[in-house]
């Protein structure tokens, strides 16, 4: 309503080439004042109005759209990563109203990437898996994002279907790493690749945290180091 939703894109790199592999889809609500609030001021609101799912579902449609506006307009377009809020858990016509976006839209399901809040693997385990694996074998990638904002068992990697861990910036809320969370990290990282699934780390803001991250084998990172999220326009130019 009035555009106060707004969608902005952060790069996302492949650590060892350096070079952009996709982004992630931000969402900010804009106040009368023009101030981009954070989810956190206003997620919390629309779940208490029991509005969290018709906020994915428009997200879902705009990124297609976007992603359908810069194909029609000859630029090489990227997987983007989507939210997905507990919601859908309890919502029986997910499936069918997401398929009939991304058809409308003629968007190929790999340039979609759907992340999912660690919490909500503890809150609904059982219908989280059966969830998962229906996106799997419809071709979807899927994250476990914020993996260790709620000191995470590595027992989540290896029960669930998901291709990529996301670590949490928690991390790296100081600029430096100390010798537990390096090691923490580190196992992290052993274990998921064990598994087949790739690490992404998200709030890299400093050459010693990329260097760290690449001595450990990290696989996917974003952050100030590399690039801020973007607007949609100034996505758009990026991408020239």
């Amino acid at each position: 309503k009035n555009h106060e939703i707004v969608i902005l894109y952060q790069p996302k790199y492949d650590l060892l080439t350096e070079r952009m592999i996709g982004a992630e889809a931000l969402v900010r609500w804009k106040d009368p004042k023009g101030t981009l609030l954070l989810p956190e001021v206003f997620l919390p609101i629309l779940q208490q109005e029991r509005l969290l799912a018709d906020l994915d579902f428009y997200i879902i449609e705009e990124v297609c759209k976007r992603l359908k506006s810069l194909k029609e307009k000859g630029k090489r377009i990227y997987p983007v990563s989507i939210h997905l809020s507990v919601a859908h858990l309890q919502t029986k016509d997910f499936m069918k109203r997401f398929i009939g976006i991304v058809e409308q839209y003629k968007i190929p399901i790999s340039y979609l990437n759907l992340e999912i809040d660690e919490k909500c693997f503890y809150d609904e385990p059982d219908t989280m898996l059966s969830f998962l694996l229906d996106l799997k074998e419809l071709g979807f990638c899927t994250t476990l994002s914020h993996f260790g904002k709620n000191h995470a068992s590595l027992d989540l990697i290896a029960k669930y279907p998901v291709d990529i861990i996301k670590l949490d910036l928690e991390y790296f809320r100081n600029h430096s790493l100390d010798d537990g969370s390096k090691v923490i990290l580190q196992k992290t990282i052993e274990a998921a690749h064990a598994l087949g699934k790739h690490v992404a780390t998200v709030g890299l803001e400093t050459d010693l945290q990329k260097l760290f991250l690449s001595s450990i084998g990290c696989d996917y990172i974003q952050g100030y180091l590399y690039h801020k999220a973007l607007t949609s326009e100034d996505f758009e130019k990026y991408l020239m």
